[in-house]
């Protein structure tokens, strides 16, 4: 009975020990060595806001930029794609605080937002639901944030501990959604045509599949 109880406590230890392992990894502060490649979609000049930082989504919708301080974004590999780092131009001092932030060919968005990590995404669709992928844990499955309440894991997933997610900002209010196949089915509901393909789509879980959706949905929002 005691060889049970240890062989028990054993295995709940490691995979405690793996999940922390893998915050770990993602929340280290491991050196940025790359320069951020261009991004293979820049910004829709409708979209585009002023080069800087930005302190909040209100001040990103109203596109009021902190320009004071120049940056270079550099980016990491990352075992779900790519994260990126703020670094004061000349100093490897990183700015962490930041809601987001544009460099004038992308838009960069704090991964605290979302309570993923302490790394920024790069938008990859832009539209009235900008379109990005990032590492969400499983705790943050649950979070008040418009990212769904009780998902599961979809994507490139690890065990227990979390999933590569699509998401959208909602650049009217703010919110940050994770695309589960029911948010999709909710959002898509004011294109019928869009949710009855989605509705019929074999892989509607694969994040490339989801993206094309969103920047149908963008597509045709922008049309009206």
């Amino acid at each position: 009975m005691q060889r049970f109880n240890f062989l028990i406590a054993f295995f709940i230890y490691f995979f405690i020990s793996s999940g922390f392992w893998v915050s770990a990894q993602i929340e280290s502060d491991l050196d940025y060595d790359a320069i951020a490649a261009p991004p293979e979609e820049k910004i829709i000049q409708e979209w585009a806001v002023p080069v800087g930082t930005y302190d909040n989504f209100n001040t990103f919708k109203s596109k009021i930029a902190n320009e004071a301080i120049k940056y270079t974004v550099r980016q990491r590999r990352e075992f779900w794609g790519y994260s990126y780092q703020l670094l004061i131009e000349g100093t490897k001092k990183r700015e962490n605080k930041a809601y987001a932030y544009s460099d004038g060919e992308a838009i960069y968005l704090n991964a605290r937002n979302f309570r993923a990590g302490n790394y920024f995404v790069r938008i990859e669709s832009y539209g009235k639901y900008h379109f990005f992928r990032s590492w969400v844990q499983r705790s943050g499955f649950n979070i008040g944030l418009g990212v769904g309440v009780g998902v599961g894991p979809m994507g490139v997933g690890n065990g227990n501990n979390g999933a590569l997610q699509g998401l959208v900002l909602n650049t009217e209010n703010g919110e940050i959604i994770i695309l589960t196949p029911k948010k999709m089915k909710i959002l898509l509901s004011s294109q019928p045509e869009l949710l009855k393909a989605y509705s019929g789509e074999k892989n509607r879980r694969q994040l490339d599949i989801i993206e094309s959706y969103i920047v149908a949905l963008n597509n045709a929002t922008a049309n009206r």
